[in-house]
């Protein structure tokens, strides 16, 4: 395991190596000091404003939902969560800069779309979780009742 990990390590630290050679090499000065900037930006508003709005999410959703409950909602923030910060720039249009003809779809609706789809399987999970929960404790010790399959 030790192996494996080390060379997956190295891995890692050749391939970050290989892009920012990539990065140095083939762009101006002004579009690497952009990518420092948008990297820099990225670590101040994770640590600053999401890392400490999830903590506090989570503790409020473990103290007033029932723990199944509770794992699902962490779980469909965490999702929404890093597709809304991905999609930022094409929600807000920045993306387009000076040439509104970059951004041609309709990213809103796209948007709710990706976030939807894994919030609904996630409430429908737990729904059918809870569903399969309720009818196993009202079976009775002998195995007879309306859980029984």
């Amino acid at each position: 395991m030790r192996a494996a990990r080390s060379a997956l390590v190295a891995l890692g630290v050749l391939a970050a190596a290989y892009g920012g050679w990539l990065l140095v090499s083939r762009q101006h000065g002004a579009q690497v000091r952009q990518v420092v900037e948008w990297a820099a930006a990225g670590v101040i508003l994770h640590d600053a404003g999401l890392a400490p709005l999830a903590l506090a999410l989570g503790w409020l959703g473990d103290r007033l939902l029932p723990r199944r409950i509770a794992r699902v909602a962490a779980l469909a923030m965490l999702l929404v969560g890093t597709l809304t910060i991905v999609a930022i720039p094409v929600l807000d249009g920045a993306a387009a800069g000076p040439n509104p003809t970059l951004l041609d779809r309709d990213y809103a609706t796209g948007w709710l779309l990706a976030a939807g789809v894994p919030v609904l399987g996630l409430a429908g999970g737990a729904t059918i979780s809870l569903i399969s929960s309720t009818a196993r404790r009202r079976r009775t010790p002998d195995g007879s009742g309306p859980g029984r399959r």
